[in-house]
């Protein structure tokens, strides 16, 4: 099965594709075969200017398959003839049209002949026994006609009412028409035919590359005929029959189209119409905010049906619907926040958010209509509330870490949700939207524990009680996923806890600390690390050291794996497990730290002979009276590793080179690291 195209691979087909394909086929239009000569199409160019010269205009006789009515006027004949010298477009319209059995003999096929005479039935009788004898010809005109006849049928069910029993009709069209383009469309038989074609016309403007281009397409072209029904009658209400092309759409070619793109490509005016739309309101607002109400009104009337038309071609969760009317509830929600600035009307104000939530489906603006809900249900139903809300905001808005924060939460805020309940009532929606506030507030500090602070306790936490809190069900599941998120979290980091014992002493590493016997450093404190073995042979026996340091604020401790009548094999053991447990428990987040003070300019952060600042590295170079500062950027810089040194480099802007003993210089283990996450946070790539 082949990968589906880009549409805009073959762009002469895409546009072909619309529902007046076969309105505007060069062929009905000017009764020519397929295989008109050049001749036969400048005979009816200058049937074109007799009928202008002497009738002032009309259109020239002909005999044609299928004939529009009312008849094509002398402009969209002209039209056609002038796409007939276009070679692509004439290849599109021939494609969609009737071929004799062997192109140059239309004259004499006897189908074409029944169809030129007005006999459709017969050329169908004849296609069908040729279609089961194996005619891939045969079975392409049959596609063609079927299709025809509904796209003819469906354009007349957008303009008008269709007799009753006539549904059914329409659909075997479609049907029978799909039940050959899905054989057609991957058959190397037709397009050997269609090659062959190319190869005959001898133009060098049209190339068998052209073929392949629309044998790719062709699928995706097919999806946009009934992309285009399904918007037509969704717009009119017909949401059955529009139901009915989006299915069809999806049933039919799958693995050879790309039914999400083509029905954007289709929905891409209406997309347009809504975004100017939002711009023009928000500019209004600019000029009026007390106008608000009404242009937000207007949005949304405008919005609703058009939800109806994203669901059923995107489905209720896709990232095209939810963008689109996350952006119209985003919108209304900034019109009727600058309304009620202006003019203290919270009634209007929380009327409209509410109906604002059905396009809201993203957690960001949900939270926001419903923030501002409650602070309009609150200003209405009890003034008194006031403070509580000012007392969350300032807890939210404050520059305290997450974990400082929750404790105000808990302290200031949950103390008081007792007495609220029993004021409001504990189901009524004040309270609801109240409690839901302030569960958003605990959703946030969650967050901020976890993506900026990387304290899992207190994201597990907080989370962990505004779901005690929420009452609104999108709310409550959305934090139940972010729950269990934490809690995979914290599974996986619990599996690097460890306590070494190394004989009556004790070291521990979780997270949040690092601990030696009585030593104790929170991982928030740490500001030094050092590590690494050293052997020595004295007398041919090798005897090694295996030493790791941590430092702290108020405190550091160094630790020999090594110990009398303990084997080197243990010391191994123990200091690997140590070094594992630092590498995922306390490194990560230390770097990043350190990282993160750096690039801000907020210190500079000093390891040996280096001092590591935001614009680079400093260093001396040079002996005696030639030492001299430079700065060394971070691009410039080299590493190795080896005889337990940390060796760094650079050629530029001077020749330096530095060994760091890893088990002696503080942080000089991390260096390397270190140095990498600046220059991703430098360049901004950093995530």
């Amino acid at each position: 099965m082949k990968n589906s195209a880009n549409a805009s691979d073959c762009q002469s087909l895409m546009e072909a594709c619309t529902l007046e394909l076969y309105q505007k086929s060069i062929f009905r239009i000017t009764g020519l075969p397929v295989d008109a000569t050049s001749k036969e199409v400048a005979r009816q160019v200058q049937k074109l200017q007799m009928m202008e010269e002497m009738s002032g205009g009309g259109t020239p006789s002909t005999t044609a398959a299928f004939p529009l009515a009312p008849p094509p006027t002398t402009e969209q004949t002209r039209e056609a003839l002038a796409r007939m010298k276009e070679p692509e477009l004439r290849l599109v319209d021939e494609f969609f049209w009737y071929w004799p059995e062997k192109f140059g003999d239309s004259k004499n096929d006897p189908a074409i002949r029944a169809l030129l005479s007005g006999d459709g039935q017969a050329a169908i009788d004849l296609w069908v026994d040729r279609e089961n004898d194996g005619s891939i010809v045969a079975k392409h005109n049959l596609a063609v006609m079927f299709h025809m006849f509904a796209l003819d049928w469906t354009n007349h069910h957008v303009a008008y009412e269709i007799d009753a029993g006539r549904d059914e009709k329409i659909k075997s069209y479609w049907r029978d028409s799909f039940q050959r383009w899905e054989i057609l469309a991957d058959s190397d038989e037709l397009w050997d035919v269609v090659k062959d074609r190319v190869r005959s016309l001898e133009d060098e403007a049209l190339t068998t590359g052209f073929v392949r281009r629309m044998r790719r397409v062709l699928p995706q072209a097919l999806d946009r005929v009934n992309a285009e029904a399904a918007l037509k009658l969704a717009e009119q209400g017909q949401m059955d029959w529009a139901k009915f092309h989006v299915d069809f759409m999806r049933e039919t070619n799958q693995g050879l189209d790309d039914v999400d793109s083509t029905a954007e490509l289709v929905l891409a005016p209406t997309r347009r119409r809504i975004d100017q739309r939002l711009q023009a309101a928000q500019s209004k607002s600019e000029e009026t905010p007390d106008q608000g109400t009404q242009l937000a009104s207007e949005l949304m009337n405008a919005a609703t049906p058009l939800m109806g038309i994203y669901d059923l071609f995107h489905g209720k969760e896709a990232h095209q619907r939810n963008d689109l009317f996350d952006g119209v509830a985003e919108t209304v929600a900034d019109l009727l926040v600058a309304y009620q600035k202006a003019t203290g009307d919270d009634q209007s104000f929380v009327k409209l958010l509410k109906q604002a939530l059905q396009f809201a489906s993203g957690m960001q603006i949900r939270e926001r209509l419903m923030r501002n809900i409650a602070i309009g249900e609150n200003n209405l139903a009890a003034s008194q509330l006031a403070p509580i809300f000012k007392s969350l905001n300032a807890i939210t808005e404050s520059s305290q870490d997450p974990s400082q924060k929750l404790q105000q939460v808990q302290r200031t805020i949950m103390t008081q949700l007792p007495s609220w309940a029993s004021a409001l009532g504990p189901g009524s929606e004040t309270y609801s939207n109240l409690v839901n506030t302030v569960a958003i507030a605990l959703r946030n500090i969650s967050i901020a524990a976890h993506n900026d602070t990387n304290d899992t306790s207190t994201a597990t936490a907080a989370i962990g009680l505004a779901l005690k809190l929420a009452v609104d069900p999108d709310l409550k599941r959305r934090m139940m996923d972010d729950k269990a998120t934490l809690d995979g979290i914290m599974r996986q980091q619990k599996q690097w806890d460890r306590t070494v014992k190394i004989r009556s002493d004790e070291f521990e590493i979780t997270q949040d600390f690092v601990r030696y016997n009585s030593t104790k450093i929170s991982s928030a404190d740490i500001t030094g690390l050092r590590f690494g073995i050293f052997t020595q042979i004295t007398n041919g026996i090798a005897s090694s050291s295996y030493k790791i340091g941590v430092r702290g604020r108020d405190a550091e401790f160094s630790v020999e794996c090594k110990r009398f009548f303990r084997s080197d094999a243990q010391a191994k053991i123990d200091f690997t497990a140590i070094l594992e447990s630092l590498f995922q428990q306390i490194l990560p987040n230390y770097v990043t730290a350190l990282a993160n003070n750096i690039t801000s300019g907020r210190k500079t952060v000093q390891i040996g002979p280096l001092q590591l600042t935001k614009n680079g590295v400093n260093c001396e170079t040079g002996s005696l009276w030639w030492k001299k500062q430079i700065l060394v950027p971070y691009t410039n810089l080299g590493f190795a590793d080896y005889q337990g040194h940390v060796h760094v480099s650079a050629a530029a802007p001077e020749k330096i080179h530095f060994a760091l003993d890893r088990r002696e210089v503080w942080n000089a283990v991390i260096l390397e690291k270190l140095v990498e996450i600046i220059k991703l946070m430098l360049a901004g790539n950093f995530k």
